[in-house]
């Protein structure tokens, strides 16, 4: 479960875009450290107390292990 606030700059698109690439980067990194793993569910929304409520949820299955290049990312 990912809490991704809201920065009063951007706008909810640009918001809502930016909590999307950090699921995807969550359930990467998650890849990385649990390898024998294959499916990944990762689910946001913004913290108590926002005037706005939206939730995401993202299933992201690897069917290969990561490269080493990819791993070497993470580092």
């Amino acid at each position: 479960m990912l809490f991704f606030p809201k920065n009063d700059e951007e706008s909810y698109e640009e918001y809502r875009e930016a909590r999307q690439n950090s699921m995807h980067a969550y359930a990467f990194v998650a890849k990385y450290k649990y390898p024998k793993c294959d499916n990944f569910i990762v689910f946001a929304t913004e913290p108590k107390g926002n005037n706005l409520r939206s939730e995401d949820i993202i299933v992201i299955e690897y069917q290969e292990e990561l490269s080493l290049e990819m791993r070497k990312k993470q580092e």
